[in-house]
Order: structure tokens, then sequence, then C-alpha cells
């Protein structure tokens, strides 16, 4: 009896160490994404720039500035992100299950930030300003998350993004100067509808590929398990 006992804490034990390493193995895939992320930051810095140089009419001014220092402190955060989780890492240490939810949505309240700075510097109408190219920067997010193989993180940053979306055009449309027709409405909104569809595709891919990872991790840990 005794001997059955201890076989069955051996194995939760070796359970409990063989699910603490998935954790850990999945945790460095953020440091990947984290580093891409700060990839992606720095182009949207260099385009900007390349716009007001080209003598684009929008990034110009306060719109600039307001942009670059959005992108800046948006580097900051990530680079910050990246190496607490590196240093989290080599110390075998897990991060808390509340920094993914803070995180995605801090990291979404980046393209939400920059679609403002449009809406509030720009000569642009709010309307327009808020269907500009840092919307697509919603959708990049979605293709990273997929780096986290945590499928909820997905549904979470779509429901974010999706949300912010709808209330960015909400206001816009009480604010705008323009004759909007209400038959434009339903277009004006189903841009946040595509972007949940884009982030609830992101959750689909991350839960299968988790799936493989975590079997390709469980069948290369047997052997020493068993040993």
């Amino acid at each position: 009896m005794t001997s059955e006992v201890a076989a069955q804490d051996a194995r939760a034990t070796a359970g409990a160490q063989a699910e603490f390493g998935f954790q850990l193995s999945l945790q460095r895939s953020e440091i990947a994404r984290a580093g891409l992320l700060m990839k992606v930051l720095l182009v949207a810095l260099g385009l900007a720039l390349v716009r007001s140089a080209a003598g684009g009419t929008v990034m110009t001014g306060k719109t600039l500035y307001a942009t670059l220092l959005v992108l800046l402190v948006s580097l900051v955060y990530v680079g910050t992100i990246r190496m607490v989780t590196r240093q989290m890492t080599e110390q075998q240490q897990l991060l808390p299950s509340w920094f993914w939810y803070i995180s995605t949505f801090i990291e979404v309240l980046i393209p939400t930030s920059l679609i403002c700075v449009g809406m509030i510097f720009s000569s642009l109408d709010d309307v327009v300003a808020t269907h500009g190219p840092s919307m697509l920067l919603y959708l990049v997010l979605a293709i990273l998350s997929i780096l986290r193989l945590r499928p909820v993180l997905c549904i979470w940053g779509g429901l974010l993004a999706s949300g912010s979306h709808i209330a960015l055009v909400t206001v816009a449309l009480s604010n705008t100067e323009q004759v909007i027709e209400r038959g434009m409405y339903p277009r004006l909104y189903s841009y946040a509808v595509f972007m949940l569809l884009g982030w609830m595709c992101a959750a689909f891919v991350a839960e299968h590929v988790l799936r493989h990872a975590r079997t390709g991790f469980r069948n290369a840990s047997a052997p020493s398990t068993m040993a």
C-alpha cells in the first residue's frame, strides 16, 4: 500500500515538473514575440518619419510628435517586458497569470492611441481617422499573439480590439462635421467585426499549434520521466 502511494506521488510530481517545464518553454516564445513586436514598432516609427519627410499632409506638426511619442513609449514598454520575461525565464520562474491579460490590454492600447492621435491632432475628419493605417496594427497584434500559444488571450485581445474600434467609431460619428448617412453606419462598424474574426482565427491557430506542441513536449520528456 505504501509503495502504491509513493508511486502515485512520484507520478504526480513528475507530471507537475513536466507541466512546469512546458509552461516555461511557452514563456520563452514570449521573448521572441516581444522582440518581433519591437521590430514592428520600429518600422511604424520609421514609416511615420518617411511620411513626414515625403511631405505627407497628415503626419506633420503635433500629429507627428504625438505619434512618435506613442511609439517610443510603446518601444520602452515592450523592451521592458522582454527584459523581465528573459530574466524570469533564466531564473526558472513563471510569469503571473495576470501578466498575460494586462499586457494584452496595454498592447491593444497602442493602435487605439495612434488612432486617437489622428482624431485629435490631424487635419483629417474623425471618421476618416478611425480607418487609417494604424488600424491594421490590431491585426498585426493578432498574428503575434499566436506565439503565446494561449488561445484565451487571442479571444481576450479580439474583444478588446473590436470593442476599442467600435468605441472610436462611435465617438467619431458624434464629433464629425460631415453628414454621414445612416446607411454608412454598418460599413463603418463592420471593420470591428472582421477585426474580431481575425483574432478568433488566431485563437484557432494557437489552439491547434498548442495541441501539437504539448504532444511533442510530452513525447520528448517521456524517456526522462520513465528513467
